[in-house]
């Protein structure tokens, strides 16, 4: 006011260059601020940037760390697996040795047997033929055989010991194999006998005598047709 209506002193201008200084004291220190804002937002770029990277590469070395734990998780698999098989390869092994073992003891006592039966008795054991097969065998027989004759009793299960220990068995081999003969016997119906003990009772002949008939053979045998009949001892049946 005192400018436009009137002339200014010196105290007017001090008080003007005051507030002047005043104004460009504050706007040093705006443009102070400014630059440190600026260098805050640079040194957060910066900061951001610096994780981001770091970010970025924890993750490469955990998709790496992932890769490298999934192959080592197959390898770990791989190996159990051929482990297991290992495992049950060795126990096949063992069975087949175990049943080698017995193959081998089974062969030792058949020839054995055969040995023993050679050179004691003359002939082979009729136990090499199992009872089915015997039985088959003897059926085959029957169909073959004349109307007048036939086995000695049925081929009931219940019967079987009594052919073992009838026929007679006998072997022979070549560079091949081994054939097995065998002595079936057979009856006929007029060869089949009832068989009798005769017991002799003493007789008196004087008031304290009595004689008694010595026989030479015991037993007798009637055939089924009773036509004829023949003595026999014990050792003969």
């Amino acid at each position: 006011m005192k400018v436009l209506f009137g002339t200014a002193t010196v105290m007017d201008l001090n008080d003007l260059h005051s507030t002047v200084d005043k104004i460009q004291r504050k706007e040093d220190d705006t443009v102070h601020s400014l630059n440190q804002q600026v260098t805050y937002l640079k040194q957060l770029d910066e900061t951001v940037r610096f994780n981001y990277q770091a970010i970025t590469n924890l993750s490469d070395t955990l998709k790496g760390t992932a890769l490298k734990a999934q192959d080592g998780f197959q390898e770990v698999t791989s190996r159990i697996t051929t482990n297991s098989m290992s495992i049950e390869a060795a126990a096949v092994i063992r069975q087949l040795e175990f049943a080698l073992t017995q193959f081998e003891i089974s062969n030792d006592e058949l020839i054995d047997a055969m040995q023993y039966q050679y050179v004691h008795l003359g002939r082979t054991p009729l136990n090499l033929v199992r009872p089915t097969a015997l039985r088959e065998l003897l059926n085959n027989i029957t169909v073959i055989l004349p109307e007048e004759y036939e086995l000695i009793v049925g081929l009931c299960p219940n019967n079987a010991y009594l052919y073992y220990e009838v026929i007679q068995a006998t072997m022979l081999a070549d560079v091949q194999s081994f054939k097995l003969l065998l002595h079936v016997p057979l009856k006929t119906v007029d060869r089949q006998l009832e068989l009798y003990k005769m017991v002799v009772l003493p007789m008196r002949i004087l008031n304290n005598a009595y004689a008694q008939f010595e026989i030479g053979n015991e037993y007798f045998g009637i055939n089924l047709l009773q036509h004829s009949y023949l003595t026999l001892l014990r050792w003969m049946f």
